[in-house]
């Protein structure tokens, strides 16, 4: 996910979350919902590298990533929100 400001453009940084309305992962990202992925392409290194993984999850390079489980983040007024993480 990219996007332009006066025609420059500019990519969220390894790490970023962001809220998201989708029901798969988009490229470049991956939902944060607390399900094992397979990461045997390692796509997901440079986010077990940095930390970003779902606290007691058994991830590991080249194998698996489980990111955060954000999946049942409700506002105030209980609307369910989503949010993705850049890889």
């Amino acid at each position: 996910m990219s996007y332009n400001i006066n025609l420059v453009p500019n990519i969220a940084p390894i790490g970023t979350v962001m809220q998201y309305i989708g029901a798969t992962d988009p490229d470049g990202w991956t939902i944060c919902d607390g399900q094992a992925r397979s990461n045997a392409s390692g796509i997901y290194n440079n986010l077990i590298t940095y930390g970003f993984i779902y606290n007691g999850s058994t991830t590991s390079l080249n194998t698996t990533f489980t990111p955060y489980n954000l999946a049942n983040t409700t506002t105030n007024d209980g609307t369910t929100l989503k949010y993705i993480i850049k890889y």
